[in-house]
């Protein structure tokens, strides 16, 4: 592309690539071999690739979307204006409900699903403990408080406007400098409620009108519900090689014909 020379991919394990062996019958072969597909595979090396761009891919599994917005700004604000003038940027949009803590050992990584602590790992833990402790806190009593908090406090609808506040105003920001960006839902299904491994993965995601969206085929929200058109025996698992295939083909028509 003549406008643009880096191509920067930012969201959760959706964007990052993680997880496309999870609806293969042969798994890739050991770590290494994972990552491989994990890096040669992913829908923005495949995009990258066929737009003649560099791909920057700075996406993490777990990542919040008040983590996103803070890596792009972080990124951004370290680069010099030229740089972001040659980029486009693809975000990706994660559980809304998704929530991380900031502490001077590092950023922890909430869980934004009632009864679903047990998915913070072990060194998560031990540094909640360590810091929870040192602030004369039971950490027992910190991950009962935080239970409650979700349960009776969090509100969808203000989280959702605030998600929609930090990627607006990123949008703003990129734009002035002469970039250009695209946002796009990873996650969401169109069932507000969609049990999967016993998870609750709520609807998340609503579009906003502030943002300059993608939408597969033009008319499906996300990528989850993207896949479900073409492979029916999709429950939700992260996305397979073939499904990033099939949307960087997608986001390859969707740029050529609104961003060249």
């Amino acid at each position: 592309m003549k406008r643009f020379k880096n191509l920067y991919a930012l969201g959760c394990s959706f964007v990052a690539g993680d997880g496309m062996d999870e609806r293969e019958k042969i798994k890739f072969p050991d770590e290494d071999g994972s990552e491989k597909h994990k890096y040669e595979c992913r829908f923005s090396k495949l995009l990258s690739d066929k737009l003649e761009l560099k791909e920057i891919n700075n996406s993490v599994g777990g990542f919040s979307n008040h983590r996103i917005y803070r890596t792009a700004y972080d990124w951004i604000t370290n680069q010099p204006p030229q740089t972001i003038k040659e980029t486009l940027f693809i975000i990706g949009i994660t559980d809304i409900s998704r929530t991380d803590l900031q502490l001077d050992d590092g950023v922890i990584r909430l869980p934004g699903i009632l009864g679903d602590m047990n998915c913070i790992h072990d060194n998560e833990r031990e540094v909640i403990t360590k810091i929870t402790t040192m602030g004369g806190l039971e950490v027992d009593d910190f991950f009962d408080y935080w239970t409650k908090w979700f349960k009776y406090i969090y509100s969808e609808d203000i989280r959702l406007e605030e998600t929609m506040r930090d990627y607006h105003l990123l949008q703003t920001l990129i734009k002035s400098l002469g970039g250009d960006v695209i946002f796009f839902n990873t996650v969401r299904l169109n069932n507000p409620i969609y049990n999967y491994k016993h998870r609750v993965i709520p609807s998340d995601v609503h579009l906003d009108s502030r943002l300059q969206w993608f939408k597969p085929l033009g008319k499906y929200d996300g990528w989850r519900e993207f896949i479900i058109t073409f492979d029916s025996d999709y429950t939700g698992e992260h996305p397979s090689v073939k499904d990033h295939a099939i949307l960087s083909e997608e986001l390859y028509t969707h740029i050529i014909k609104n961003y060249e």
